[in-house]
C-alpha cells in the first residue's frame, strides 16, 4: 500500500519509515514531528527545537535527542536535522503532540548550545524570562535543576548559572518578560536592586519595581496589560494618587527597555541620586 501511494505521489518519504501526505502542508511542526518519529520511541525534540515548542524562542528548527546507546538513527546526516545523544533527558513532556524535553531540561540544554554567544546576546535571558512569565518554571526550580545536573558536567551549567546571577528581582505574582528585563538591566548597571511588586496602601496598588525608602517607582507600560482607554484612565488615576503620597513614578515602554537601555538606566540613576540627596 505504501509503495503504491509513493508511486502515485499521494505519499512522500520524509525519513526512513516516515511518510507524509503530499497534499498536506509540510509545516515546521510536521518537520520536527517527522524527525522525532524517525528517531524511535524514546526520541525527544530538544534544545532549540524544544525551546521553540515551549515558546521560549521564536525561530523554529529541527533538533532531536536520542539515547546515547543507540547505534544509529534514521535521520543521522539528514539535512537540517541536529541530532544529540544524551544519557539522562529527564521526565519527558508532550507539546503540540510532539514528545519533547520538559521546560526545565530545555532551559539547561538551551544554555548549552548558547554558551558561546556574544556577551551582548540576551537570547538565553529572554528565554528564561518567557518561561517565567508563562509559568513554565520558577527561578527556584531552574536553580534546583542546575544543581541536579551540574554533577554530570553538562556544558550548559556555567552559562545558565551566569545568567541567573545576573537577574534582578523577579516577581512570580504577575511575572512579566519586560519587567524582568528591566530588573536585569538595573542589576547589570550596578544600581541597587528594587523591590518587585511593591504594595502601597495595604495592597490597593502594586508598583512593578520600587525603591520604597526613596519613594521612587518604576513601571512598564505594555499593551498586553495596559492597553485600551479604560485601563489607561485607571493607570493615570492610580499614578496621580501615588504622586499625592509623594511617589515619583518613572514609566517606560517595552521599546525603551529593549532599544534604549542606556537612556533608561541613566534616568533611573538620576532619580535615585536626586531622591537620595533630598532631606528626610
Amino acid at each position: 500500500m505504501i509503495e503504491r501511494r509513493l508511486a502515485s505521489g499521494r505519499y512522500r518519504l520524509v525519513h526512513r519509515g516516515v511518510y507524509r501526505l503530499t497534499a498536506a502542508p509540510f509545516t515546521d511542526l510536521a518537520r520536527l514531528l517527522a524527525a522525532v518519529l524517525a528517531c524511535g520511541p524514546s526520541a525527544l525534540a530538544s534544545h532549540r527545537a524544544a525551546a521553540w515548542l515551549w515558546g521560549l524562542v521564536d525561530k523554529p528548527c529541527v533538533e532531536v535527542s536520542i539515547d546515547h546507546e543507540r547505534a544509529g538513527s534514521a535521520v543521522a546526516g539528514a539535512a537540517g536535522v541536529v541530532l544529540h545523544r544524551i544519557r539522562e533527558p529527564g521526565a519527558p513532556s508532550v507539546r503540540h503532540g510532539i514528545p519533547v524535553t520538559n521546560p526545565l531540561r530545555t532551559m539547561f540544554d538551551l544554555a548549552g548550545v548558547l554558551r558561546n554567544a556574544p556577551p551582548d546576546d540576551d537570547s538565553l535571558a529572554l528565554a528564561f524570562d518567557r518561561g517565567v512569565a508563562s509559568r513554565l518554571f520558577t527561578p527556584t526550580a531552574v536553580r534546583a535543576e542546575l544543581a541536579r545536573v551540574r554533577e554530570h558536567g553538562k556544558p550548559g551549567g556555567p552559562a545558565l548559572e551566569l545568567m541567573l546571577d545576573g537577574c534582578g528581582p523577579i516577581s512570580m505574582r504577575s511575572p512579566s518578560v519586560v519587567q524582568n528585563a528591566l530588573a536585569r538591566l538595573i542589576h547589570r548597571a550596578g544600581l541597587p536592586d528594587p523591590v518587585a511588586e511593591h504594595e502601597v496602601l495595604g495592597g490597593s496598588y502594586r508598583i512593578d519595581l520600587a525603591y520604597p525608602d526613596l519613594y521612587v517607582g518604576l513601571e512598564v507600560d505594555g499593551f498586553e496589560f495596559h492597553g485600551g482607554p479604560r485601563q489607561a484612565a485607571r493607570d493615570h488615576a492610580r499614578r496621580r494618587r501615588l504622586a499625592a503620597l509623594g511617589w515619583t513614578i518613572l514609566v517606560f515602554t517595552p521599546e525603551d527597555v529593549w532599544q534604549r537601555p542606556a537612556a533608561v538606566v541613566a534616568e533611573i540613576r538620576r532619580e535615585v541620586i536626586r531622591r537620595a540627596s533630598l532631606p528626610a
